[in-house]
């Protein structure tokens, strides 16, 4: 069988479009960016790798807390800080190591792997000293909760530059995300008994079949510059754009049928509908 229509008959399409929004507070945890920067003199290229340590006791005042909460004494929570304080995680970055990816070469990659080091031997030592307290040391121990209150999770996130023209270096800038309060400058460079960065050397500029001798006294060097902390505000406000038409600014804790109202005076909309999940 085939239907064909009258030719009176017509139909208008209607098109729907269902879009999610998702709204956030205010977000107040710190932020620390610390900057790590290699350069040579003597007309040279920066070559070879840098040697970074990263400190655990960043992790002190987190532990020393969740020890305290599970009714140790002072000598095993003293005990457990020299550990952790005592530790450090060292890493060897290319002197052009890209930033995030691959993964297992990239300087963020290497950054966070020391991170979940130490976040791994902080609750190594919490999981010891609760199994000693319950006096069953080979037990395994089943946190529900994050012992830290989410002080061991840190994440890491790198950006490098371009090669700097004028020192042939490069600068990688890590945002060291979610820090604890007490998370101070931690990546330190590597050095010789000479005061050189372990590992960095120069090498003369090569363009096509031409080389730019590099001078006699050449020398590379990495500087860490001081960590900067910053608490970003975010507005308690917010507003939706559609087609080049914005809605005024409105509450975070809106409603949907004072969100639907602002979306459908818009010149741009047609009936919109808002669910929240919410309400």
């Amino acid at each position: 069988l085939v239907y064909i229509p009258r030719p009176d008959w017509s139909s208008v399409p209607t098109q729907t479009e269902v879009q999610r929004v998702v709204l956030r507070g205010p977000r107040l945890d710190p932020v620390v960016v610390q900057t790590v920067r290699t350069s040579a003199t003597g007309g040279a290229l920066v070559r070879g790798n840098l040697t970074l340590v990263l400190r655990c006791d960043y992790l002190d005042p987190a532990l020393r807390d969740a020890l305290s909460s599970s009714s140790s004494s002072q000598s095993t929570i003293n005990s457990s800080l020299k550990i952790l304080n005592n530790h450090s995680s060292t890493f060897v970055v290319a002197a052009d190591a890209p930033a995030s990816a691959p993964r297992n070469v990239s300087f963020e990659g290497l950054v966070q792997g020391a991170l979940d080091e130490c976040s791994a031997l902080a609750l190594d030592e919490f999981r010891r000293v609760v199994a000693q307290n319950n006096n069953s040391t080979n037990a395994t121990v089943e946190l529900d909760d994050d012992p830290f209150s989410g002080s061991s999770s840190v994440k890491a996130s790198v950006v490098r530059g371009p090669r700097s023209a004028r020192d042939h270096g490069y600068q990688w800038e890590t945002t060291f995300v979610d820090a604890p309060a007490g998370f101070f400058p931690l990546l330190e460079v590597v050095r010789d008994d000479e005061d050189a960065p372990v590992g960095l050397r120069t090498a003369s500029v090569v363009d096509g079949n031409l080389t730019f001798s590099k001078s006699s006294e050449a020398r590379a060097d990495a500087t860490v510059a001081r960590v900067v902390r910053d608490t970003p505000q975010q507005s308690e406000f917010f507003s939706l754009t559609y087609d080049g038409a914005t809605t005024p600014q409105l509450p975070l804790n809106t409603s949907a049928a004072s969100l639907s109202s602002a979306l459908s005076s818009l010149s741009t909309t047609g009936d919109v509908r808002v669910f929240s999940s919410e309400e």
